[in-house]
């Protein structure tokens, strides 16, 4: 285009020229077309980063996945010590430790500098307690005691969350990059249609880049499917794995019905040790082919010889169970397998119910306790059975929901919630001989008393934590007791027969709080899971530093002669049922005399507990006068003369003043 004429003729006016317009249109094509292949190339270089990043964050995810799944292996390896301290087990848990440790400097390697800063922190936070582990391992296969700190379940389930959690992050980084590669197609179709809606060949182009980039996204969401299964799947059996079963747990403990299948194999270590690690991984694999043809789709392998299994309704649950424990024996000789079941259901009395579930804390943590808990039951049994939770939940005491465990937990931790009240012992002639401590706890806490509160500490392993507290607080609140008033306190089996368990503690206990050994009773009672063996070793320690030692709920069921015979007791308190009874019962007072009887000829004093009534008073009084000739002394306990108080001053009750 030229210019016709000059300005100063006024004839200042544009001239077309074709040859000029082809010049202009060939440039402002060369410049889209620049443009357009800057933008392609700079799309393209989005699109490779996008797909980069999401191939890294998969690898890291896959890493961090790795050593979750080895942190699951410590805390097998820890539980096979604490069931059988060996030399070589604890070697297996001390290479799987530095196993663990070389696999984070791995990942703090290959990682950015987020998963370097994370790793350090896990292992300045962890790696000190599972040397402590290490140590206490150490100690233990020594026959020392040990006092560091240790990782415990809730540490090992801490790092395991904490592992857990990169490997979502990732999962969403890799989610995140494929949806930037999304955005980036969108924008490319969206800006070079614009331009060249009727350029054929850039159209050509562009299918040939958006196929390039489908394929980019397609490879991604492929490898973020596998690092799910991976991640989802144990490579051995093709079950789901431990992290699969949780999240089903989770889930399906939400619906209004179903069951829960623990399955245990019998003395596995013993075959695999014996037949060898290969043969081992057989019955494994044989064993998830089983469970997968009973329970499709719906079983696990947790552990290394522990598989966990859902069924639709308990009914079909303790069929299936059956149908395993059978099959299996039969299919691989030499190998059996144990299971728990359990169930919930509105509609089915002898579960859990749905109605209650604000009320007893059901939750997802409860149905596998339950089911844990029929578990043990089947194998102390003597294996090779199935055993359903409510045919056993009126013996094991019940199962702590995860509200009550925390709550037991925090009352440890903190070291308050407890308080101490007193009840008065008497002797017959009315004088104060001594006391009971009974242990009393916060109402905020939700526990339903003392002796849950123990059970619950029994399932978490805490149970000597909660008695070292409950004993240092009453021994501190005992010290306004009379003098020569001797003191009575409960201590639970699960806690005297643990291996941290120090007699040393209790008597540096006692002396700080200015109370002599001599002046303290320990009651104790027998229970047929603790070993006789063990008790009587640590009540015979107990005697020999000076405490007295008490067998309570004598005449209960639960003190059987046996342990009458073999633990040196200087105290045997009769149990309230077999005292409330001998009023009307003639058999029941037979059996006091007899107990009596027995105390003078072992030494002891009996104390007869849960006198309500006047009529069981005379009863005990009679039982006194008809003694022989090594007559024990017998004393006195119930409401009827004094009601646990938090007072430590107590005044004669009426009813020795009528007999006076």
């Amino acid at each position: 285009m030229k210019w016709r004429g000059t300005p100063s003729e006024g004839k200042w006016r544009p001239r077309w020229s074709p040859r000029l317009a082809a010049r202009a249109a060939a440039g402002a094509i060369t410049l889209v077309l620049l443009g357009l292949a800057v933008y392609s190339i700079t799309m393209d270089r989005r699109s490779s980063d996008s797909a980069v990043d999401a191939e890294r964050a998969i690898l890291v995810a896959r890493s961090y996945a790795e050593i979750a799944s080895m942190v699951d292996g410590l805390e097998r390896d820890a539980s096979s010590f604490i069931f059988e301290p060996t030399v070589e087990r604890r070697d297996t848990f001390n290479r799987n430790v530095d196993l663990v440790m070389r696999r984070m400097d791995e990942v703090a390697q290959e990682g950015g500098s987020r998963d370097l800063a994370l790793i350090d922190y896990l292992q300045r936070q962890y790696l000190p307690q599972l040397r402590g582990v290490q140590d206490f391992f150490d100690h233990v296969l020594a026959g020392e005691p040990y006092y560091g700190e240790i990782a415990n379940q809730d540490t090992l389930a801490q790092l395991r969350a904490a592992l857990e959690d990169p490997v979502r992050r990732r999962q969403e980084a890799s989610l995140a990059a494929m949806q930037e590669l999304r955005r980036s197609q969108q924008q490319r179709v969206l800006t070079t249609a614009g331009v060249f809606a009727g350029g054929i060949g850039l159209v050509v182009l562009l299918l040939l880049v958006q196929r390039h980039s489908a394929n980019q996204i397609a490879s991604a969401e492929a490898a973020l499917v596998q690092l799910r299964r991976e991640t989802t799947t144990d490579s051995l059996t093709g079950l789901g794995n431990h992290r699969a079963f949780q999240e089903a747990l989770r889930r399906d403990s939400t619906n209004d019905a179903g069951a829960l299948v623990m399955v245990d194999l019998d003395r596995f270590k013993e075959a695999n040790d014996l037949r060898g690690h290969a043969e081992g991984d057989q019955i494994l694999r044989a064993v998830g082919e089983l469970l997968a043809t009973i329970f499709p789709r719906r079983a696990y392998r947790i552990g290394g010889d522990e598989f966990a299994a859902f069924a639709p309704t308990y009914e079909e649950a303790t069929t299936s169970a059956e149908r395993l424990v059978l099959t299996l024996r039969e299919r691989i000789p030499g190998i059996t397998a144990s299971a728990g079941v359990t169930g919930w259901d509105g509609d089915t009395p002898t579960c859990p119910s749905r109605a209650t579930q604000h009320e007893s804390g059901f939750d997802a943590n409860l149905v596998s306790a339950q089911a844990d808990a029929a578990l043990r039951w089947a194998k102390r049994e003597g294996r090779n059975h199935w055993v359903g939770y409510p045919d056993i939940a009126d013996r094991v005491g019940g199962v702590a929901s995860a509200k009550k465990s925390q709550a037991v937990r925090r009352l440890i931790q903190q070291e308050t919630g407890v308080s101490t009240v007193f009840q008065p012992i008497w002797g017959l002639d009315g004088r104060l001989r001594a006391a009971e401590a009974l242990s009393r706890f916060d109402p905020e806490l939700g526990l339903g008393g003392p002796e849950e509160a123990f059970d619950i500490a029994n399932q978490d392993g805490r149970s000597l934590e909660l008695d070292r507290l409950c004993f240092e607080t009453t021994i501190r609140n005992a010290r306004a007791l009379p003098n020569g008033v001797t003191l009575f306190i409960n201590v639970s089996p699960s806690a005297l027969i643990d291996q941290r368990f120090e007699t040393a503690r209790l008597v540096a206990t006692a002396r700080r709080h200015y109370r002599a050994p001599s002046s303290i009773v320990l009651e104790v009672t027998e229970r047929a899971d603790v070993p006789i063996d063990v008790l009587e070793e640590r009540i015979r320690s107990l005697r020999d530093a000076g405490f007295g030692i008490a067998l309570d709920d004598v005449g209960a069921g639960n003190a059987g002669l046996e342990t009458l015979r073999r633990i040196p007791v200087d105290w045997i308190k009769i149990d309230r049922s077999l005292v409330q009874a001998a009023p009307t019962d003639a058999i029941a007072r037979g059996m006091m005399r007899a107990l009596v009887a027995f105390a003078g000829e072992a030494g002891s004093t009996v104390i007869t507990e849960g006198i309500e009534e006047n009529a069981e008073l005379e009863v005990v009084r009679t039982v006194m006068r008809r003694g022989h000739s090594r007559q024990a002394e017998v004393l006195a306990q119930g409401y009827y003369l004094g009601r646990p108080e938090t007072t430590t001053t107590f005044a004669p009750p009426h009813a020795f003043e009528e007999a006076a």
